[in-house]
């Protein structure tokens, strides 16, 4: 599946989404991609469209969705409600349980770790 957040006025597309079901299960989805443009941005879009993108899966049966965060180390991590965000991407995967989205979802945060120099954080949200 392809999912994408347009711009109201203009139809320009300003984040997008790429993903697939779990081999093997009919009721996990799996977020292979998610970019937003460096065009312009609009704050806050690829959040709103993310929350939006689970709400719609759960609608299709999902019952868990996943997504490996591949984003960039922030040089300062950001510090809110306690909780330390340390990559770009977590800033939107690590906060789906905030009220301000349109649907919350809880998420469970795992690290996976292939070689010594190979760290990411896995996200696993609860669409039940």
């Amino acid at each position: 599946w392809f999912a994408a957040v347009l711009e109201e006025t203009t139809g320009r597309p300003v984040s997008f989404y790429h993903g697939a079901p779990k081999k093997g299960s009919g009721e996990s989805e799996v977020v292979q991609y998610l970019e937003a443009t460096l065009q312009d941005p609009i704050q806050g879009a690829t959040s709103w469209g993310f929350s939006l993108l689970l709400h719609r899966l759960k609608l299709k049966g999902a019952t868990t969705c996943r997504l490996v965060d591949e984003s960039d180390t922030m040089k300062t991590p950001v510090l809110i409600d306690g909780h330390e965000y340390t990559t770009r991407g977590s800033l939107i995967y690590g906060r789906t349980m905030d009220q301000k989205r349109p649907y919350t979802y809880s998420v469970r945060e795992s690290k996976l770790r292939k070689l010594s120099f190979w760290s990411r954080t896995e996200y696993t949200y609860d669409l039940s």
